[in-house]
């Protein structure tokens, strides 16, 4: 097992604890032990010593749960893409397969009523510490485990539905071939729909059409790149639904008690590599991660979700972090 080092002393540093006991979710505090510095044989660890605390606070209370599955949307601020997401969302029917929780990051804008206004849960997260897109869906998935949800979807909050009946094909097609772990084929909006300033001849390309691994030399280990990005969205390599090893994490829908099993998002990969992180773990128990691009896809705006240039500097950490566990 790559999370456990040769005194296995790694794994308990790096997992998320969904057993954590707090009264109840108005007042949890969500906290990571403590790394021992001497325990650890890679210096690219040490930097990542975590031992912030989370705070939440929520309105999750005044809805009822209605269906098996939870959606999880992110966000900091960035109340225009929310609103239009939602908006997206609800005109393509997702209510009729999930409930929606909002898990607002610090946000100075007014997410909480947007999400009320939408009728979505609504939980704030407080922290001082950089983004840590880990933890935070990680908080949003013990809150949907603490409330009895049989299914996570994670949804990115810069990921929008085609059509009603692509979002029908993505949860008849996971729940027809019982997988446990499902995301699709990912597509660059066209302008009309997007908040970001990509070329004009990336527009309707894939953005995430499967997976391919390569081995970085530099680094002692395989990393993955998107099948497919930058063609056409009739590529028919990419139209068709096959096992993966890896779905991105803009959009995963799962089980949710095999989330908590496999400990969750890795909350040491704050920005980067914690989905491939989490696919490579179920793979290792058998949960292959099942792509579906057969007469299916959602637009991605990727990159608005996480938005700004210092994200760099969080990503080349992730990298390196990722490199040594799974090297």
């Amino acid at each position: 097992m790559p999370y456990l080092n040769e005194n296995g002393q790694l794994d308990q540093y790096f997992r998320f604890d969904f057993d954590q006991k707090a009264t109840d979710i108005q007042q949890s505090l969500i906290a990571i032990s403590d790394i021992d510095k001497d325990a650890i044989p890679y210096p690219a660890l040490k930097v990542r010593k975590y031992s912030k605390v989370f705070t939440t606070s929520q309105d999750a209370s005044r809805f009822s749960k209605s269906k098996k599955t939870l959606g999880i949307i992110t966000i900091k601020n960035e109340s225009r893409m929310l609103k239009y997401t939602l908006k997206n969302l609800k005109e393509n029917g997702f209510y009729d397969y999930s409930d929606l929780l909002i898990v607002d990051d610090r946000s100075s804008e007014n997410i909480k009523k947007i999400a009320l206004d939408n009728n979505c849960m609504y939980i704030r997260v407080d922290y001082d510490d950089i983004f840590n897109f880990s933890m935070v869906n990680n908080i949003g998935a013990k809150y949907a485990l603490d409330s009895g949800y049989e299914e996570i979807i994670f949804w990115n909050s810069d990921l929008w539905i085609t059509s009603p009946e692509n979002l029908e094909v993505f949860f008849e097609t996971h729940r027809s071939h019982k997988s446990t772990i499902t995301g699709a084929m990912l597509v660059y909006p066209p302008k009309s729909k997007s908040f970001s300033k990509l070329s004009h001849d990336k527009r309707d390309t894939i953005q995430y059409g499967g997976c391919v691994f390569d081995f970085q030399k530099d680094l002692g280990c395989f990393l993955v790149r998107h099948s497919g990005r930058h063609l056409k969205i009739d590529s028919s390599l990419h139209n068709q639904n096959h096992h993966v090893a890896f779905v991105t994490g803009a959009l995963i829908l799962t089980k949710a008690d095999l989330f908590y099993k496999l400990g969750g998002f890795n909350p040491s990969l704050k920005v980067n590599f914690q989905d491939l992180d989490f696919c490579l773990r179920g793979c290792e128990l058998n949960h292959v991660p099942y792509y579906v691009g057969k007469d299916c896809y959602f637009y991605h705006d990727e990159g608005i979700a996480l938005g700004s240039p210092s994200f760099s500097k969080l990503k080349a950490d992730d990298m390196l972090l990722y490199s040594k566990i799974w090297h």
